[in-house]
């Protein structure tokens, strides 16, 4: 096969032309998932009751709204040594930067661990930290008492 010089000169220009659209698609959909503020380790919630999911809707710098994902999925999900299994869907298409908030009900039949989380996923995940739910008590039943804290111990030395 034999090319001549105008035809090695049009293949390179287009492959610089798909180079730059590639370039160019990557750079507006900035792979971005705010980070969500509440809940945090000190929360306790119920299951079957609604709550306030919070995040922080500043953009890194350089970053412009246009470039990242307008809504987001909210998931609860609990960790185990090898997942975050988010089974969870207690919202879709969740604006992401209007408000930085959006109130979410929890299933009633939860069972009461200290490991659940939050994922708010937009283009990739982001998670909360670890929280405490409380399983929903029937009327006459105890009502749920928070984990105790671990106590530290301070030897001394005499």
């Amino acid at each position: 096969m034999h090319f001549t010089a105008a035809t090695l000169l049009t293949f390179a220009l287009s492959a610089i032309s798909v180079s730059a659209d590639a370039i160019s698609s990557r750079q507006s959909g900035v792979d971005y998932s705010p980070p969500i503020t509440s809940p945090d380790r000190q929360t306790f919630w119920t299951s079957g009751l609604t709550y306030t999911v919070t995040w922080n809707t500043t953009l890194p710098e350089g970053v412009s709204q246009d470039d990242v994902p307008q809504t987001a999925t909210i998931k609860l999900g609990y960790i185990t040594e090898d997942s975050e299994n988010l089974n969870w869907t207690l919202a879709e298409d969740v604006p992401l930067y209007t408000t930085g908030s959006y109130d979410v009900t929890l299933p009633s039949d939860l069972k009461g661990k200290s490991n659940y989380v939050i994922g708010l996923l937009g283009s990739s995940g982001n998670v909360s930290p670890e929280f405490t739910i409380f399983e929903m008590f029937e009327p006459g039943q105890a009502a749920p008492v928070a984990p105790a804290k671990r106590e530290r111990k301070v030897l001394r030395m005499s």
